[in-house]
């Protein structure tokens, strides 16, 4: 599926936040992304509950109801963002800042366009009247 027919399949596709979800999956392990602090077409920025190592391989994916694919990224730090105090000690959020691999092409796009979307709901049509 080409770049256009994607950019399509996304403007149709229901961004209702209780039926669009983003994983991150490392080691057959998927964590739901609920925090996003930032996207670009070359990486983003979230928060996780879980440590991950720099340089560790891991895959991001879309799911909504009717489009749903992934891509592939590198950890590139991940540091400590805060503990929860009136948490289990084990209740700490990570600044993870991932890297999308070129390899990924134009997937790299409709997944930044989905976060976007997703983040931004905002739905103006261009050029603005």
């Amino acid at each position: 599926m080409g770049l256009e027919q994607l950019k399509i399949d996304l403007s149709d596709t229901d961004f209702d936040s209780s039926r669009v979800q983003f994983f991150l999956t490392l080691h057959r392990n998927d964590y739901e992304i609920k925090h996003i602090n930032n996207v670009s077409f070359q990486s983003m920025d979230i928060l996780l509950p879980v440590k991950l190592n720099p340089k560790t391989t891991v895959k991001l994916s879309f799911y909504s109801g009717d489009l749903n694919f992934f891509i592939k990224g590198m950890v590139q730090t991940c540091l400590l963002e805060f503990k929860q105090h009136d948490q289990p000690h084990d209740s700490h959020l990570y600044r993870v800042k991932i890297l999308f691999y070129p390899e990924n092409g134009e997937l790299n796009q409709i997944f930044f366009m989905a976060v976007r979307k997703y983040l931004d709901k905002f739905d103006a049509q261009f050029p603005l009247e």
